[in-house]
């Protein structure tokens, strides 16, 4: 089974179109959103509907949460406001879990020179053998061993009518961020059931693109 996992859209109809050609092209079975649908973009109104029309699962992420400040119809924040802060589903038998930010707060972060029990601490309080979250707004995934996994698909968001963060790498190497290049931005993800093949593509042209890749050990 093929999920394609979108987040941080942003108000950027355009690029989210991009992605759902793709994504019929790819054959995917289902679309889940990791929140923020609304903010720094054009058209928030116009994504909220898309993506309600469709009916595609979806968490609240900081922007959504904070929808009565935006100039959108009574409709639009009510269905903003109404967005769980988590979605919790079984497919394929793998157990899966979506947030914004972190389980707790849609303005907290998850990174990979995070703690490893803290990451550890999320997966195991809900379950999952993988979490998709977004926020960061750059790709990624964190093997936790023996736990469970954590994937970003970055941020589709490429047309803004502000400046905005595109997001920070972290450099195993170094032990420190480096900014996320340009070539990089209005990115989406497919993950694959069973198997938990993660793969990231630009929704502007199709291109797979590179995941940075982390494997944690927990401390016994």
């Amino acid at each position: 089974m093929k999920l394609a996992i979108i987040s941080d859209i942003h108000g950027d109809i355009t690029t989210l179109e991009y992605a759902l050609e793709l994504i019929k092209q790819f054959n995917c079975n289902m679309i889940l959103c990791a929140g923020d649908l609304v903010g720094y973009g054009q058209y928030p109104e116009k994504t909220v509907a898309l993506l309600k029309e469709l009916q595609i699962p979806c968490v609240r992420g900081n922007h959504d949460k904070y929808a009565r400040t935006m100039p959108l119809s009574p409709e639009a924040i009510e269905y903003l406001e109404k967005l769980p802060k988590t979605l919790h589903m079984t497919i394929e038998g793998i157990n899966l879990a979506v947030c914004h930010g972190t389980l707790y707060d849609e303005l907290e972060m998850i990174h990979p020179n995070d703690k490893v029990y803290r990451l550890e601490s999320f997966l195991n309080e809900i379950n999952a053998e993988i979490l998709i979250c977004g926020h960061s707004h750059f790709p990624f995934i964190i093997s936790v061993s023996d736990v469970g996994e954590i994937i970003n698909p970055g941020t589709l968001l490429i047309n803004s009518s502000k400046k905005f963060s595109i997001g920070w790498i972290y450099n195993q190497e170094k032990g420190t961020f480096i900014p996320q290049t340009d070539s990089n931005k209005g990115t989406f993800g497919i993950l694959e059931l069973p198997s938990k093949r993660f793969t990231v593509y630009r929704a502007i042209d199709g291109k797979k693109i590179k995941v940075p890749q982390y494997r944690l050990n927990p401390l016994r």
